[in-house]
């Protein structure tokens, strides 16, 4: 799995960022403790990446929300 930049992350759609955000934690078995973690080694050498792309993305979504809420009200 690739992980994204900020700008790549901030052009998705939000069922586009919920999708990555879902991979991400599948790929990466995000709630396994590091100590019994599979992929310990991979995931300790790219953790600041990897929390920085579910941040990014977990943001992604809820702007996207946002922006889809005040576009709603605007109509109303």
């Amino acid at each position: 799995m690739k992980l994204l930049t900020h700008e790549e992350i901030q052009q998705l759609t939000e069922s586009q960022a919920q999708s990555q955000l879902t991979l991400l934690e599948k790929t990466y078995k995000v709630d396994t403790p590091l100590v019994k973690h599979p992929k310990r080694e991979e995931v300790f050498a790219y953790m600041d990446e990897i929390t920085n792309n579910l941040l990014w993305l977990e943001d992604r979504i809820k702007y996207v929300q946002m922006c889809d809420r005040l576009d709603s009200a605007r109509i109303s």
